[in-house]
């Protein structure tokens, strides 16, 4: 009985300090990478906000400024990944 309490427990012990939200079509999680500038990598406008492409992540500026990466890759934003592929723009 102890250790059926102790799970979950341990769950949400492991996910502190990380912050995840369903949108349609694509799930969020909050999250900035390690001495990387974000705002240097390649970027296109998407769902209305500078949107960067860094090491195979999409990321934008959420709420509070927070960076945000997409876990699944948006349909709209897979064209552009593309592009910047083919064209070997740094990422």
């Amino acid at each position: 009985m102890f250790v059926r309490k102790l799970i979950p427990l341990a769950a949400v012990v492991a996910m502190a300090g990380c912050y995840a939200e369903a949108t349609p079509g694509h799930v969020e999680v909050t999250s900035a990478p390690v001495g990387v500038e974000i705002e240097s990598q390649p970027s296109v406008v998407y769902e209305g906000h500078p949107t960067y492409y860094h090491e195979g992540r999409w990321y934008y500026r959420g709420e509070g400024g927070r960076w945000v990466y997409y876990r699944v890759e948006p349909r709209g934003l897979v064209v552009h990944r593309e592009r910047f592929v083919r064209e070997g723009v740094r990422r």
